[in-house]
């Protein structure tokens, strides 16, 4: 007969539940026979995929926006940073509270409500670091051989800025997979 295991199937070889750990079950089954192994890895599968999925919009559009902040400065900077003061002012939770009331609860919904408000604690590292690097002698150089504003901000500005991302991409993609909680 073809593979039809599940995780929720109750092992009958197995004489009492819950069990202790072994050749067959890494970490043992529950009191009703189920695999535990199986199962946390079924549960961390939603929570990864929730946590990445958050983690990469609300980067793509932080290190967007913060980018256009700080390579442009001047009136960009401003009107960027005060969107972005009002969206963090924006007391989050009890918006969350209302589109669950309205539409229940909804694994996209939540994941939109946390891009449309969190993008903006990377926008103001990101934006910190082009305003440093965008008086550097390398993009000075880069803007008097005629290169344009993109290929100056994509290739020799950004890959420089990426340090915060790098560094705070753990602990972000944790502190989403809480919010499921």
């Amino acid at each position: 007969p073809p593979f039809t295991w599940s995780p929720f199937e109750v092992d009958s070889s197995l004489s009492e539940f819950p069990s202790k750990p072994g050749d067959n079950h890494i970490f043992g089954t529950d009191d009703k026979g189920r695999d535990v192994f199986a199962r946390l890895l079924y549960g961390y599968r939603i929570s990864i995929s929730f946590g990445v999925v958050c983690w990469f919009f609300t980067y793509l559009i932080g290190v967007f926006l913060g980018g256009l902040q700080g390579y442009f400065g001047g009136w960009v900077d401003y009107t960027g940073q005060r969107v972005a003061e009002v969206i963090s002012a924006t007391p989050v939770l009890v918006i969350m509270i209302l589109v669950v009331s309205i539409y229940g609860q909804n694994f996209y919904s939540l994941v939109t409500l946390i891009i449309l408000f969190r993008w903006t604690s990377i926008s103001h590292y990101i934006r910190a670091e082009f305003l440093q690097l965008r008086k550097k002698e390398f993009v000075e150089a880069a803007r008097a051989i005629g290169l344009s504003d993109m290929k100056i901000a994509m290739r020799h500005i950004l890959p420089n800025a990426l340090s915060p991302v790098i560094t705070f991409t753990p602990f972000s993609i944790s502190g989403y997979i809480l919010y499921l909680n």
